[in-house]
């Protein structure tokens, strides 16, 4: 009986003593595992969302950039298109022109030349003459015509018309009526060329002011972009703070 009564008075004593070593056992474990600062861990937590939102404005303001280079591109594009349209159609315009001053002097020809000695003095040249001679000859002045008369020099005489043939290769010209003619076409092919020109022109300019735009609107951009750069850097740096302040803590 009286060892259990010992034993029941020890009981009490045995449960403090263990109680007492778990604590002990606890603050031991607390000392060498310390709990982390509930502050700094928020702090971590909220940095490393800043990080994250940083991050996604970053991207969003990339890909913004990129269809801004895009339409750029395309506009750059367009415009180099329409300058080689109103290049093409300069050099139209002045072929139209250097056909139709050719026409008019064909029709109208100057004082010297060979077509005007012809329709000054022979007349009907477009029945003979004309099916045999280039048109580039017309417009000389050194070939010195002369009508021949009939059964004159063979070796130098063409259709009664004394020229230097040594000087001259054969081939059609056209009469009065056809230059006539050819100079109205020639007119309308001009008009025609000039239309084009000044519809390429105001295609161009349109072309450029798109083109000016959408450069701006690149450049206007490009801050943005280096903005949220630098605030996805600053993030990030902020983060690695946050995260050294919970190590200390």
């Amino acid at each position: 009986q009286a060892r259990e009564a010992t034993s029941a008075q020890r009981a009490p004593l045995d449960e403090a003593l263990q109680a007492a070593s778990t604590e002990h056992g606890r603050c031991l474990h607390g000392v060498d595992h310390p709990a982390p600062d509930s502050g700094a861990s928020a702090l971590v937590e909220r940095k490393h969302e800043a990080l994250e939102e940083a991050r996604q404005g970053a991207a969003a303001a990339q890909a913004q950039h990129r269809v801004l280079e895009d339409s750029y591109r395309k506009a750059r594009q367009v415009f180099e298109e329409r300058e080689t349209e109103v290049s093409s159609a300069t050099r139209q315009l002045a072929a139209a022109q250097s056909e139709l001053d050719a026409k008019r002097l064909e029709l109208t020809p100057a004082e010297g030349t060979l077509l005007h000695f012809l329709r000054r003095e022979h007349p009907r040249w477009s029945l003979d003459i004309a099916k045999v001679i280039r048109d580039d000859l017309l417009a000389r002045t050194d070939l010195a015509p002369a009508l021949s008369p009939p059964g004159g020099d063979g070796l130098h005489g063409l259709y009664g018309l004394s020229l230097n043939l040594e000087r001259l290769q054969a081939h059609p010209a056209a009469d009065v009526h056809a230059a006539e003619q050819e100079v109205e076409q020639a007119q309308m092919r001009v008009k025609e060329a000039r239309s084009r020109l000044e519809q390429a022109g105001l295609r161009l300019s349109h072309a450029g002011e798109a083109r000016l735009a959408a450069e701006k609107a690149c450049q206007a951009h490009q801050p943005l972009l280096q903005k949220a750069a630098s605030q996805t850097q600053a993030a990030a740096a902020d983060l690695q703070e946050a995260k050294r302040q919970l190590q200390a803590s």
